[in-house]
């Protein structure tokens, strides 16, 4: 059975117990041989005096019994090996650890050099030989095969014995079964490789950091990782943190000190951000955080890690470049939106006051031809002549027009167009009065959803559909007829509306009615055609409808747009 592992300086002090005790038990052979050899010269009879035999006897089996209870408390085995004979002899603890059975063991020596391992074996002949001629002490690590196979690591550790002429006698020694030590101190070390590849990987550097008594400063370890941080090599500060103390920025280093004292003197863990500067001039951000914990020498160690942190710090610096950029550039939006407001706030009172001036011509516009159509209406009263009313009638007619507008132009918000659907409808409401067409009798319809006229057309538009509305209640429903008229305003296209006007009257009484010369009216309508630069088309049948295209005022695109 394997024996649990054994400390270096615990195995050679057992080991030098044993052979002093070994020494002991030689004198008291040799104070026994000597005593009785002098017996024999003194008394020549066959009585000798055994008492000096029986007391080194004693001492030699309780050292015996002392030897054989340190080897069993200190697990391992005993062996001797007579040189001259070249026989090896071993005690029970040997073959609990060779893993063999005594009765098994045959051929000592030889059978005990075929359990090495085959790769020990030359140099296990080579300490021998060394031994045989009395060279050298046995102390060496060499490796057995048990005989299931599994591999076993010995330590062993002996002496030589010689003759007064120096001839080697004999090595006796011991063997320790140290294969926990040796699979432990192995998965340590492939552990710890393991470890240094990583921290090789890990973008920072890990480190100890040691504050000594007298006050000087090293880094027991540092990771691979100072090279990237630092450029320099570990070995560089092992014994003297100079060279990374130095590069400590000088505005940062009073800071970084008092630090790291407050961490060493309360125990409590490290964290500090820093910048160091290269030789070659390079600044650097670097963040380190460490524990630290009292050194056997009274000192303090951190362990710790340390983090380059210059992108995050330039990006930092970089927002908060941007963030004063960005200040700025509101402080200076604000700024101008206040100067807009205040512009704004002017402008709009010098719209308002347009408007309330707009409003005030409209309403003066209005009163005046209001004045005009109540003239033409006194001035009718007393003319007798019939042909003279109808002029003054309809001279009224087309002042009543134009003050409809000014009326409605009054009372919109913008001043800018009118609701040609209102305008067309209080139009007809108008000439249905002055005409005395009750509802009844005739119909109006207006379809003008959706179309605003401006007053550069509206004025054109109202006297063109009251001319025609005119003709149409005077002489398209002859002696009472029931009908109706209409009026439709429409977008045929972006840039083009279409006024229609028709009746279902009687139409024209005959062919001579179409190619009579105009009158006054249908002259006007011409006119204003003209000045709205569109296009007239007359259908007659069942009634009679009159269709006018022109294109739409630029006005009216923003109001109807607006709208």
């Amino acid at each position: 059975m394997p024996t649990p592992p054994r400390s270096r300086a615990q195995l050679a002090r057992e080991n030098r117990a044993l052979q002093a005790r070994l020494a002991e038990a030689e004198r008291a052979l040799a104070a026994l041989r000597s005593s009785e050899q002098g017996v024999g010269d003194a008394l020549p009879s066959n009585a000798i005096d055994i008492a000096a035999r029986k007391h080194a006897d004693a001492t030699i089996l309780r050292l015996a019994e002392r030897l054989d209870l340190a080897t069993r408390a200190a697990h391992m085995g005993v062996w001797d090996w007579d040189i001259q004979k070249n026989e090896l002899v071993w005690d029970d603890r040997m073959y609990e650890l060779y893993g063999v059975r005594r009765e098994n063991f045959v051929g000592a020596y030889e059978a005990w050099l075929k359990g090495l391992h085959p790769d020990d074996r030359a140099a296990s002949d080579a300490i021998s030989a060394q031994a045989r001629r009395g060279e050298c002490a046995y102390d060496t690590e060499f490796r057995v095969v048990w005989p299931d196979g599994s591999i076993h690591v010995m330590k062993a550790s002996g002496d030589v014995f010689r003759e007064d002429d120096g001839t080697p006698l004999r090595m006796i020694g011991v063997n320790y079964d140290i294969t926990a030590r040796k699979n432990a101190e192995h998965a340590a070390h492939e552990l710890l490789l393991r470890l240094q590849k990583l921290a090789a990987q890990i973008p920072g550097m890990i480190f100890q950091y040691k504050l000594r008594m007298d006050g000087s400063t090293c880094f027991p370890y540092v990771s691979p990782g100072i090279r990237t941080i630092y450029g320099i090599a570990p070995d560089a500060v092992r014994e003297d943190a100079a060279p990374i103390l130095q590069m400590r920025h000088p505005d940062d280093a009073e800071a970084m000190t008092d630090s790291i004292q407050e961490s060493a003197r309360t125990l409590t863990p490290w964290h500090h951000e820093y910048r160091i500067q290269l030789p070659d001039g390079t600044e650097r951000w670097l963040y380190g955080d460490a524990n630290p914990e009292r050194d056997a020498d009274g000192g303090t160690l951190w362990h710790g890690f340390l983090t380059d942190i210059t992108a995050r710090k330039q990006a930092e610096a970089a927002l908060q470049h941007a963030m004063e950029a960005l200040t700025g550039a509101n402080a200076n939006l604000e700024r101008q939106t206040d100067e807009l407001q205040v512009g704004a706030a002017r402008l709009r009172a010098v719209l308002h006051e347009k408007d309330v001036l707009l409003k005030e011509i409209h309403h003066r516009v209005k009163n005046n031809l209001q004045v005009v159509i109540s003239l033409l209406r006194l001035q009718s009263r007393h003319v007798t002549d019939a042909q003279a009313v109808e002029v003054l009638r309809n001279s009224r007619q087309r002042v009543e027009v134009m003050a409809l507008v000014h009326e409605l132009l009054y009372r919109t918000e913008d001043m800018a167009a009118i609701d040609a659907t209102r305008y067309f409808q209080q139009l007809g409401t108008q000439l249905t009065q002055i005409y005395a067409v009750t509802a009844d009798q005739i119909t109006l319809s207006v379809a003008a959803e959706g179309i605003w006229l401006s007053l550069n057309q509206a004025v054109p538009c109202g006297m063109i559909v009251s001319e025609l509305l005119a003709n149409s209640l005077k002489y398209a429903f002859p002696n009472g007829q029931h009908g109706e008229i209409g009026i439709a305003l429409r977008a045929t296209s972006l840039a083009m509306l279409t006024l229609t006007v028709w009746d279902t009257g009687i139409g024209f009484a005959s062919s001579a009615d179409v190619v009579r010369p105009p009158s006054l009216g249908m002259t006007l309508v011409h006119d204003l055609v003209q000045q709205l630069h569109g296009t007239t088309v007359i259908t007659h049948g069942a009634g009679v409808t009159v269709t006018i295209s022109f294109p739409i005022d630029a006005v009216l695109a923003q109001a109807t747009t607006a709208s």
